[in-house]
């Protein structure tokens, strides 16, 4: 089955956040106790500053389960951020016939793009997590680079519709 016969491939990576903000998620709980206990003690400023420091921490706790959702369809890659397994974000749209190249990050077809990483904008929506062998695959286009983690069905898929220009090597 060639990839116009797949339909719309959806797949979804979670992504882990960093040691940094796992670590300022727990001390913005210990904080918010901190202060809530105060305030039923001392008064009503520890205890307002306590409850927004709740609404802090709460938004905290959902930037901390983030996934990506990648939509294939008809030459196009639509990237979605889901928060918390509730609240859902498109971040973009992207035209694959505008790529100019894509393939695995170690890929030695994008040897030429590389010395291009630090002028290009780079947008990241894979998982942030060190794996062997390395699950990422850079989409290049003439202004940025996109990090994606995709699954072997929707790898394929762009590999039968852009044989000369995504490469699964």
């Amino acid at each position: 089955m060639d990839s116009s016969e797949r339909g719309v491939i959806e797949n979804v990576v979670p992504s882990r956040a960093g040691a940094g903000t796992k670590v300022l998620y727990v001390f913005l709980w210990i904080v918010t106790a901190l202060f809530l206990m105060m305030g039923m003690v001392r008064g009503f400023i520890p205890l307002l500053i306590g409850v927004v420091l709740v609404f802090v921490t709460w938004w905290m706790s959902r930037m901390t389960q983030i996934e990506y959702e990648y939509s294939y369809f008809d030459k196009e890659l639509h990237v979605a951020r889901i928060m918390k397994k509730e609240a859902r974000k498109e971040l973009g749209t992207y035209n694959l016939d505008d790529m100019q190249i894509g393939g695995p990050v170690r890929s030695y077809h994008l040897d030429n793009y590389r010395n291009k990483d630090k002028d290009l904008k780079t947008l990241d929506y894979s998982s942030k997590v060190e794996k062997q062998p390395d699950p990422r695959y850079a989409l290049y286009f003439a202004d940025k680079r996109i990090l994606i983690e995709p699954d072997a069905e929707l790898a394929q898929a762009l590999h039968e519709k852009f044989p000369r220009k995504f490469y699964l090597d």
